[in-house]
């Protein structure tokens, strides 16, 4: 499964009191997310180092998402970003912390990890960002927190970072 995974589903197919045709339901719920998940993955802007770079200078910085950080904020978190040829591998999300979950939201549009914007601990002042920041067992998780990409399907501990499912 390229997704790391939907704690309900692992919850529930875990219990011994589920039938067949509960299971059937859950299976079609994780078919979904990760069905959701890969196709926000495809159609990501941002896939490479070289997307960013060519993203950054060709983009007005008010109708990026990214303008929501501060100048050196913004600047750390491109700077941690890692890509393999699926996409995004890991990024360091503490500059996230610093904006609304909303803006958290529309930042990971950028590389196909939006489904995971609630992981993030970010500021919820409207209901968007409420609705965002909302916790959903059935949405499928796109990155492990505190955790590296140290190689090729390996994440390993590192506090402040985000392990993607493309590692």
């Amino acid at each position: 499964m390229k997704v790391f995974g939907i704690a309900l589903f692992l919850t529930v197919m875990a219990s011994a009191t589920v039938s067949a045709g509960e299971r059937d339901v859950i299976d079609l719920v994780v078919r979904d997310a990760v069905r959701a998940s890969n196709v926000a993955h495809q159609l990501a802007p941002l896939k490479s180092a070289s997307d960013v770079y060519q993203y950054s200078r060709a983009t007005p910085k008010n109708l990026s998402p990214l303008s929501a950080l501060s100048d050196s904020e913004r600047e750390r978190f491109i700077q941690s970003l890692r890509f393999n040829e699926k996409g995004l591998t890991q990024f360091d999300y503490t500059a996230l912390e610093q904006i609304s979950s909303a803006q958290v939201y529309k930042i990971l549009s950028l590389f196909g990890m939006q489904s995971s914007a609630g992981l993030i601990r970010a500021g919820s002042n409207a209901k968007i960002d409420k609705d965002v920041s909302e916790p959903n067992t059935m949405r499928a998780t796109d990155f492990l927190m505190d955790y590296r990409c140290a190689e090729r399907a390996t994440c390993s501990t590192s506090y402040h970072n985000a392990c993607t499912s493309n590692c």
